[in-house]
Parts: C-alpha cells; sequence; structure tokens
C-alpha cells in the first residue's frame, strides 16, 4: 500500500517588535521547511527532580527516534509559570571522552529552538576543530515541583 500522506511546507516566524519614544521597529524571520511529511507535537508533563531524555537522535525515525540527518527544527517550551529547568544538549563523537555536553537555562514560559545536528564545545582558550553531533536532548527539573513542556519538531 502506498502512502496517502502529501508531503507539506512547514513555516515558523519570529517577530520582533519595540516601540521607543513613538518609533516602532520591527524584523519578521520566517523559516520554511519543504517536504515535510512527519512531525511530533506533544505536552509532557517531567516529574520534580529528574532528568528526563526528551529527543533522541538516531539514524531513522523509528522507536521514539528522530532521525538525525532529516529533522529540521525543534522547539521545547517551557509551560510553566515560575519554574525555570535546564536543557541539556548531548553529544557524541569518535571519541567519547570529547563528547561532551552543553547546558540551557530555560526560564519559566520561554521556548529554545534547535534547528542543526551539530553542535561542538570549545573550552575557553580553546580553538574550534570540528562539529559532533547532538545525541540526545535532556530536560533537567528541580526538586519539588513537576513540570510541563511543550515539544514541537520537524523532519523532512
Amino acid at each position: 500500500m502506498g502512502s496517502t500522506i502529501s508531503s507539506s511546507t512547514f513555516r515558523s516566524y519570529i517577530r520582533e517588535s519595540i516601540e521607543i519614544n513613538g518609533i516602532k521597529q520591527e524584523a519578521v524571520t520566517e523559516n520554511s521547511v519543504s517536504n515535510v511529511t512527519d512531525y511530533n507535537h506533544r505536552i509532557l508533563t517531567l516529574s520534580a527532580a529528574s532528568t528526563s531524555t526528551i529527543v533522541t537522535y538516531g539514524s531513522s525515525n523509528l522507536a521514539g527516534q528522530i532521525d538525525k540527518d532529516a529533522v529540521q527544527y525543534i522547539k521545547v517550551t517551557n509551560l510553566d509559570d515560575e519554574t525555570s529547568l535546564r536543557l541539556v544538549i548531548n553529544m557524541i563523537t569518535d571519541a567519547p571522552a570529547a563528547a561532551g555536553s552543553f547546558h540551557v537555562e530555560l526560564k519559566p514560559l520561554k521556548s529554545h529552538l534547535i534547528s542543526t545536528k551539530s553542535a561542538a564545545i570549545v573550552a575557553a582558550g580553546g580553538n574550534f576543530a570540528a562539529y559532533n553531533t547532538v545525541s540526545t536532548i535532556q530536560a533537567v527539573t528541580p526538586a519539588g515541583k513537576d513540570v510541563d513542556i511543550e515539544l514541537f519538531y520537524i523532519v523532512s
């Protein structure tokens, strides 16, 4: 049986607007991804004092993984109006000890966008050598409170 899913174009817009002393400034950026047939939009409740793997990059969209070569857009939004959480982007390399991770505070009601499978960590005073591949994205919640997040991603 052939697929009955028609590909579509995904569009995301970022609108930046400010008015100071009656002078308005505005910029709009559009991100467009064509040939999309796979997306996921979920609300997740993350348990207090836990580390949850919310995205796993893999070689295909099977077994709960996202195809690392086809992922185009990931947005994680903290839906809690009081509590920050920590996003951890883990990387893999040919030398696992050098892989590392970077951490981002996701404040209440804020979002973090990821549009690539490639990242690098460069220590202070170090030199950039090459990009590594993201392996997982995790969310770390503080003690005492569950945190809801929104996860949205596009694969083409």
